[in-house]
């Protein structure tokens, strides 16, 4: 993988990673704060975003650039 793929990929990543945490915070600040409960499909949607977010950034910077 060139240097520039890395980046890429990793800078792609981390906003998947944010965004999926983000999320999920705010599902769980709406249940604290609000009493309102949790909508199941989203936290799930973003449950498996942080997760495979997760996976390819070990991937990737675990693999050795070029």
């Amino acid at each position: 993988m060139k240097r520039w793929q890395r980046v890429r990929v990793v800078v792609l990543n981390t906003v998947i990673l944010v965004l999926g945490l983000a999320g999920i915070g705010w599902q769980v600040y709406r249940n604290l704060a609000q009493g309102v409960p949790y909508v199941w499909p989203p936290l799930i949607f973003n449950g498996v975003m942080v997760l495979a977010a997760l996976g390819l950034l070990t991937y990737v910077l675990r693999t050795p650039a070029e």
